[in-house]
């Protein structure tokens, strides 16, 4: 936990745990830059940011560091066995946090989907003001229980004609 002590969201009263902008870039740079990555593509599986995501994103800040700890940049290759130890200490240290407050913890994974969708271009998608209304308007006197709905399950408003 001591490096992500390092990189809070405010530095010098070391809170923000996990809040710094670069974890923000991280996530938008890797997975939400364009429609052809997986932030946007398989949107779901980020929603909330995973703890698992959250350590990678250590990982990689910590292997980026390291390439530097001579004061000179020495280039690396990120391979697993270099650091996989540094990994699950981070996804130990993640569940930890987690756990001091899961609704807590969650909102602010949520918020941080938000803000790399929102930077992305692809803001998350919501069901809001004219589009709900007519959603609820749409959905009144339905049980969704029968098949004598007023649309097909197919999206046709026809019904089957058994007749030739």
């Amino acid at each position: 936990m001591a490096m992500l002590l390092k990189l809070p969201q405010n530095p010098k009263t070391k809170t923000g745990y996990a809040g710094n902008a670069i974890f923000g870039n991280i996530l938008s740079q890797t997975w939400f830059k364009d429609a052809s990555l997986p932030g946007i593509i398989y949107k779901q599986y980020f929603n909330p940011i995973s703890l698992e995501t959250l350590a990678l994103m250590f990982s990689l800040v910590d292997f980026g560091i390291k390439e530097w700890d001579t004061g000179r940049y020495v280039p690396k290759a990120f391979k697993e066995q270099d650091i996989i130890h540094n990994h699950k200490a981070f996804c130990a240290d993640l569940q930890e946090w987690h756990s001091l407050s899961i609704p807590v913890t969650t909102n602010k994974r949520k918020k941080m989907f938000d803000h790399a969708c929102k930077t992305a271009g692809a803001a998350r998608p919501q069901l809001t003001g004219e589009a709900k209304e007519r959603a609820l308007q749409e959905l009144k006197g339905h049980t969704g229980e029968t098949d004598s709905d007023e649309n097909s399950i197919d999206g046709s408003d026809e019904e089957d004609d058994d007749t030739v």
